[in-house]
């Protein structure tokens, strides 16, 4: 009973929900309403996602801000696994000089479409790096940073 009951009262605050919406814009981040935290989460600094949008690479943040640890520093970039776009092997990701600590860099585990770079803890600044993607055929560049806590 108390599961029907629970049932029929989520159905209500859902259908409820819809008829409020009437004559608006549907609730989505493609619209000007504001920050949706269901449609676009919180970015995760250790994990940015790449976009191709337009043929430009478009980081979820610039530049990504790295809590650093005592040890090892991991950040893993990752592009749409639907996508056509991929890291090319060695140089997806590259840092200016003066680079991280220790900085190794690698698709990861053979699947191209993330892109792993480790580092010991290093000075507190802003590193700059550049992405290339492919899709085969061309490849795209850009050039955000990376800032150290």
């Amino acid at each position: 009973m108390k599961t029907s009951v629970l049932s029929a009262f989520v159905f209500a605050v859902m259908v409820s929900g819809c008829a409020t919406n009437t004559g608006q814009l549907p609730i989505s981040r493609v619209w000007p309403t504001g920050f949706n935290p269901l449609v676009a989460p919180e970015p995760v600094p250790n994990f940015p996602n790449v976009h191709i949008i337009n043929g430009r690479i478009v980081v979820d943040q610039e530049p990504i801000y790295i809590k650093q640890v005592e040890g090892v520093n991991v950040i893993v970039w990752a592009l749409n696994t639907n996508g056509p776009y991929f890291f090319p092997a060695k140089r997806g990701i590259d840092f200016d000089s003066p680079k991280p600590k220790h900085l190794d860099c690698d698709v990861v585990s053979r699947d191209p479409k993330k892109f792993l770079c480790t580092y010991e803890k290093s000075d507190k600044r802003k590193y700059a790096y550049k992405i290339t993607v492919t899709d085969g055929t061309k490849e795209v560049e850009s050039d955000p940073t990376v800032m150290n806590d």
